[in-house]
C-alpha cells in the first residue's frame, strides 16, 4: 500500500503528487541507453521503440498506482494521481530531450515543489493542474497534452550516431 495520509490537508495531497512524479523520473531516465550501440544498430525502428518503451513503463506505473489505492485512495482519488503522472511523465520527457536523461528529473522535481507552494497557499491556477480537482477537464487536458508532446519529442530525438 501506498504510505499516503488520508488527511485533506497539503500533505494529503503532497504526498500523492511526489510519488507521481518519482514515477514520471523513472520513465524519463528509461529514455537513455548506457550504450549508444544499441540505438545504432535499432535504425528506423528507433523512434516505435522509444515510444513503446515509454509507454509500457507508464502503463506499469498506472497499474501500480491503482493497485496500490485499492482500499486506500489518495487525496484527490486515484484519477488525480494518474493525471499528475501523465503530465509529469511528459514534462521529464521534454526535459529528457533538452537536458539528458540523466537530468531529466530536475524540472519535473522543481514544478512539485512549486506545487507545494500553490498549495500552502491556496493558488487555484491553470498552471498549478497537479493539484486541481480531480476531475477537472482542462487539467486533464494539460496533462495528456504534456504526455504526447513528451512522446513525440522523444520519438523524434535524434540517436547518438545522427540517426533518429
Amino acid at each position: 500500500m501506498l504510505p499516503i495520509p488520508r488527511s485533506g490537508g497539503a500533505l494529503g495531497a503532497m504526498v500523492p503528487l511526489v510519488v507521481a512524479m518519482g514515477a514520471a523520473a523513472v520513465v524519463g531516465a528509461a529514455t537513455g541507453s548506457p550504450i549508444g550501440e544499441v540505438e545504432r544498430v535499432t535504425g528506423r525502428h528507433l523512434p516505435v521503440l522509444r515510444i513503446l518503451t515509454v509507454v509500457l513503463l507508464f502503463a506499469a506505473a498506472t497499474v501500480l498506482f491503482a493497485a496500490a489505492a485499492v482500499g486506500r485512495a489518495p487525496t484527490g482519488g486515484t484519477l488525480a494521481l494518474i493525471r499528475a503522472c501523465a503530465g509529469l511523465t511528459g514534462m521529464t520527457l521534454l526535459t529528457a530531450v533538452v537536458a539528458g536523461p540523466h537530468r531529466c528529473w530536475t524540472l519535473p522535481l522543481a514544478y512539485t515543489i512549486l506545487c507545494g507552494r500553490a498549495l500552502e497557499r491556496s493558488w487555484a491556477s491553470l498552471w498549478f493542474w497537479p493539484i486541481r480537482t480531480a476531475h477537472d477537464p482542462t487539467a486533464a487536458t494539460v496533462a495528456a497534452a504534456l504526455l504526447l508532446a513528451g512522446l513525440l519529442a522523444i520519438a523524434a530525438r535524434a540517436a547518438p550516431g545522427g540517426r533518429s
